[in-house]
């Protein structure tokens, strides 16, 4: 069961594989300067939130798009391993055919060498637990494979996480009696 407690959750900046629809996984592809723009936009974002610490993955482009926004929020930073992305195996470097990520994110799709849905829901359920141990509200910059686990055990499920968007997720609680969350880009 994931913590019940308020937290802040975004995904890393865009790379130019992002951009040109390659699969990253987990390799350790930095920002362009879009993701860099995207990150600085995100600290514009958070300035004002009660975030008392920072968990990050280990690969460079979650670990800049945190850093752009620490110059902001100037909190503790903690790099968890297991916020790094989900592996997609033998298929970590070519072009994400139509379909690629709704199969991977839905489970029916399991490239050779990759973690299973299964696999990446327990590893995520992990990591956020590890990051909300820390005092907060926590911000947890990572990435959207790693949110999949985060809407499993939220049951929040919807469209895609875009890049450098902040979301503040809310435990159930007595205004809800489910996790919420809200877009800080629309305020939705």
């Amino acid at each position: 069961m994931l913590r019940t407690v308020p937290f802040y959750y975004l995904r890393h900046g865009q790379t130019d594989w992002n951009r040109d629809r390659l699969c990253q996984g987990d390799l350790d592809i930095p920002l362009n300067a879009t993701g860099e723009e995207q990150a600085r936009a995100a600290a514009i974002l958070l300035r004002h939130e009660p975030i008392v610490s920072i968990c990050v993955s280990p690969l460079q482009r979650a670990r800049r798009t945190a850093e752009i926004v620490n110059e902001v929020l100037r909190v503790p930073m903690t790099v968890i391993d297991d916020l790094r992305e989900i592996c997609d195996g033998a298929h970590q470097g070519l072009i994400m055919e139509a379909g690629f990520y709704e199969g991977r994110r839905g489970g029916s799709l399991l490239p050779e060498g990759a973690e299973s849905l299964e696999a990446i829901h327990a590893r995520a359920l992990a990591a956020m637990n590890a990051a909300l141990a820390h005092s907060g509200p926590v911000l947890v910059v990572s990435h959207g494979g790693i949110y999949w686990g985060v809407e499993h055990h939220t049951a929040l499920v919807g469209p895609t996480l875009p890049h450098g968007e902040p979301v503040f997720h809310a435990p159930p609680g007595t205004k809800a009696p489910v996790w919420t969350r809200r877009r800080l880009a629309s305020g939705a």
